[in-house]
């Protein structure tokens, strides 16, 4: 009897055979480049890719903008600082004014001191009939022409004038210097080292409530 060789039946694969990973030799297949393993893991890598963007979209907090009526309360308060900031540098402004003011009367004085030791006199009136005004300008042009004051200051603004008027001797009021602060309060008085002459009513620098700022220069 002749020697039978086995025969070999194949069978198609059920169902779990079908679901079942593909083994170590069949890893090793796809490695190879069997046709259609390379695309199907390309897409597996895709859709993994998408599900986590998608998670990752679902997961984040939507960002948040500003409603209307808080850009129109911080704009609000923008408005209030401002103002109040505004304000705060005018009154510095016309307190630095006074004061450029009082130190432009100081050197005035000074170089009327120094016009009388020389000539026994205080530069003329040149309006008899009220005080001269810094606004002509030949203003105490005595002062500057005999040296006595490099330039004889000006205004620092047009809210102020000065003014000069010669009373003459025999008087404690002699030739003075006239003019307006703006940020003194009305006082009967004035500030420190100003004068006030006359009686109530009766004159400029009187001693009525008013913003008067007089230096006297009595002979």
């Amino acid at each position: 009897m002749a020697d039978s060789k086995p025969v070999r039946v194949f069978t198609a694969p059920s169902e779990k055979q079908r679901e079942r990973p593909l083994s170590r030799s069949s890893s090793e297949s796809v490695a190879k480049g069997l046709p259609g393993a390379f695309t199907t893991q390309r897409d597996e890598r895709r859709t993994h890719v998408l599900m986590r963007s998608s998670e990752a979209s679902a997961g984040s907090k939507p960002v948040r903008g500003f409603t209307l009526i808080e850009l129109l309360v911080v704009i609000a308060i923008i408005g209030v600082l401002s103002s109040v900031v505004l304000a705060s540098l005018n009154t510095a402004r016309l307190r630095a004014a006074d004061a450029r003011v009082r130190s432009d009367f100081n050197s005035i004085r000074l170089a009327l001191q120094l016009y009388y030791d020389k000539n026994g006199v205080f530069p003329p009136n040149k309006t008899p009939c009220c005080g001269y005004p810094s606004l002509n300008n030949d203003f105490l042009s005595e002062l500057s022409a005999e040296g006595f004051i490099s330039a004889v200051p000006r205004p620092p603004n047009s809210s102020y004038i000065y003014y000069y008027y010669n009373y003459g001797p025999n008087n404690t009021i002699g030739a003075v210097l006239v003019t307006n602060l703006v940020t003194q309060p009305p006082s009967t008085t004035g500030v420190a080292g100003s004068c006030r002459p006359w009686a109530p009513n009766a004159n400029w620098c009187d001693t009525t409530s008013n913003t008067y700022y007089c230096i006297c220069n009595p002979y």
